[in-house]
């Protein structure tokens, strides 16, 4: 037997096939996000950034820094969290 971190018993656990990863909208940090054009009409809602990124082709990143308000827009779209509606 040895140490390990939590992290590591985890990855332990999934590596082993003892639990099934959490992933998309299932995970505790997933928030839903809103994409709109730029004259504020709404798109299309997504359960996470890395969803939206992977359907539009936009950057997770990209997509991100819009949503902190870095940016106004990311890939032509405005985007919002859903409890910004």
């Amino acid at each position: 037997m040895e140490w390990v971190t939590p992290k590591e018993n985890i990855q332990h656990a999934v590596k082993n096939n003892l639990i099934k990863p959490v992933k998309g909208e299932k995970h505790y940090k997933s928030k839903k996000i809103r994409q709109y054009t730029k004259d504020n009409k709404f798109v299309k809602e997504y359960f996470s950034i890395t969803e939206a990124s992977k359907q539009t082709k936009i950057l997770r990143s990209a997509i991100s820094m819009c949503l902190t308000k870095k940016n106004k827009t990311a890939g032509g779209f405005i985007w919002r969290y859903d409890y910004e509606k």
